[in-house]
C-alpha cells in the first residue's frame, strides 16, 4: 500500500502544476468533453429533426388518404340521384334528356368523359360524341360492367374513374362511367 502511495506522490510531484496525475492536462479534458457534448447535441438535433419529418410525412399521407376516402364517399352518394334520373329516362327511352344531364354534368368542374353504356357494352350517350354507338369494352375493364355497386378506381395520379350500375327493379340496364379529377387544393402537401 505504501508503494502505491509513493508512486502516486511521485507522479504528482513530477507533473507540472494543473495537470492530471495521468499526464493529461485539464484543458485537454475540458476541450474533449466540450467536443463530445457538442457532437452529441448536434446528433440529437438532427435525429429529432429527421423523426419530425417522418412523422409529418406520415401525417400528410394519412390525412390525404382520409380526404380521398371522404371525397369518394361523397361521389358515390351524389351518383345515386343521377342514376335514378338516368334509369327513369332509359326506361322511357328518352336519350335526349339523358344527353342533357350529361351535357350539364360535363360542364361542372372536375367531371369529364361521361359515358352511359347499355348491357351489351355499347355506348348510348357520351360527352364525347365520337364514342356514341361504339363499344365501351376498349375503354373500360370488363369487370366494371357487372359490378353491383358504385366503384371508384384511380385511373392516373389525378383522375379517378367512377363506374355505377344503372338498375331497374328487376335487372341491370346499363352502366354510368365518368372521369373525376379530385380537388387537389384540399390535399395537404
Amino acid at each position: 500500500m505504501q508503494a502505491t502511495q509513493d508512486f502516486h506522490q511521485k507522479v504528482i510531484s513530477n507533473s507540472p502544476q494543473g495537470d492530471s496525475p495521468h499526464g493529461y492536462s485539464w484543458a485537454w479534458f475540458w476541450f474533449s468533453t466540450t467536443i463530445i457534448a457538442l457532437v452529441s447535441t448536434i446528433s440529437i438535433y438532427y435525429w429529432k429533426d429527421y423523426q419530425n419529418q417522418v412523422a409529418q410525412e406520415i401525417l400528410v399521407f394519412d390525412t390525404n388518404k382520409d380526404i380521398n376516402q371522404k371525397e369518394q364517399q361523397i361521389l358515390k352518394t351524389l351518383c345515386k340521384p343521377l342514376l335514378w334520373s338516368i334509369q327513369t329516362n332509359m326506361m322511357k327511352k328518352d336519350l335526349k334528356r339523358i344527353n342533357g344531364f350529361v351535357h350539364n354534368i360535363v360542364q361542372m368542374n372536375h367531371f369529364s368523359n361521361i359515358n352511359i353504356v347499355d348491357t351489351e357494352g355499347k355506348i348510348l350517350v357520351a360527352s364525347n360524341k365520337n364514342y356514341e354507338n361504339t363499344s365501351a369494352l376498349a375503354l373500360y375493364a370488363s369487370p366494371l360492367f357487372v359490378q353491383d355497386s358504385i366503384v371508384v378506381l384511380q385511373k392516373t395520379n389525378k383522375v379517378w374513374v367512377v363506374a355505377a350500375p344503372i338498375k331497374n327493379i328487376e335487372r341491370r340496364i346499363g352502366t354510368l362511367f365518368f372521369d373525376y379529377s379530385p380537388n387537389t387544393s384540399t390535399s395537404i402537401k
